[in-house]
């Protein structure tokens, strides 16, 4: 199915790491799950932006890699206090924490974990059930069919 990516195109960050999108492949040693923890071995899943995190999640999955996206997603949604208040007054890491929290619970439906996919499917409901944007509106029917 598909994946909350939201306005942006996929292929652009895909294509200036030197990825194909066409042929996924898990040979990008730099992008590798235990590379990447190592880099963030003495960060909480708040020092590192939800933006940032959200675009390396998409990146994991379009080489495949939909066990360390899910991984990486996870780890900040599991510490959303780590991100602090001020991500609110930033809109642009406030749209990537909801697009996370949607992508989370479009990997956790994937995956078949009902309990996952609805805990996190119901605040971006709750957040952007009301938005006027046709492509938010087409997340959150995605969303209310995963909070059942």
């Amino acid at each position: 199915g598909r994946l909350a990516t939201g306005s942006f195109d996929i292929d652009e960050p895909l294509v200036t790491l030197g990825i194909s999108p066409t042929r996924p492949s898990t040979d990008y040693g730099y992008l590798r799950p235990d590379t990447m923890h190592a880099a963030r071995s003495d960060l909480r899943p708040g020092d590192v932006a939800i933006s940032g995190t959200y675009l390396e999640a998409r990146v994991l999955l379009a080489i495949g890699d939909t066990g360390a996206a899910t991984e990486l997603i996870s780890r900040p949604l599991e510490a959303l206090a780590t991100l602090g208040t001020g991500l609110l007054d930033n809109v642009d890491q406030a749209g990537a924490l909801v697009r996370a929290m949607a992508l989370r619970a479009d990997l956790a439906t994937r995956a078949r974990d009902g309990a996952t996919a609805r805990r996190w499917a119901r605040p971006v409901i709750a957040l952007w059930g009301a938005a006027d944007d046709r492509e938010l509106q087409d997340v959150v029917a995605r969303m209310r069919a995963m909070a059942l």
